[in-house]
């Protein structure tokens, strides 16, 4: 049987503590990420997820931009209407 020591944590530890913690964050997130994606799924169906996906996760649109320039014709009419239309 392997003597166990008496002295404190180690910096070993330490960094292995870290990294135990960064892998629980990560595995958390992707498991929000997966949940949302069911949810997405299931409430816009299949081509509005994908055209969605499309749009918000390729990493090279400018989400700000491409929304203004999409609702930049509205007014406070069409937006009341749209948030009627869903209640």
């Amino acid at each position: 049987m392997k003597k166990r020591s008496t002295r404190g944590p180690t910096k070993h530890d330490a960094s292995r503590g870290a990294a135990v913690h960064q892998f629980i964050v990560r595995e958390r997130i992707a498991e929000i990420n997966s949940r949302a994606m069911k949810v997405l799924m299931k409430e816009l169906g299949p081509g509005d997820f994908v055209r969605f996906m499309a749009q918000n996760f390729s990493g090279k649109r400018d989400y700000s931009r491409d929304r203004h320039k999409l609702n930049r014709n509205l007014t406070l009419d069409d937006i009341k209407a749209k948030l009627e239309q869903k209640k």
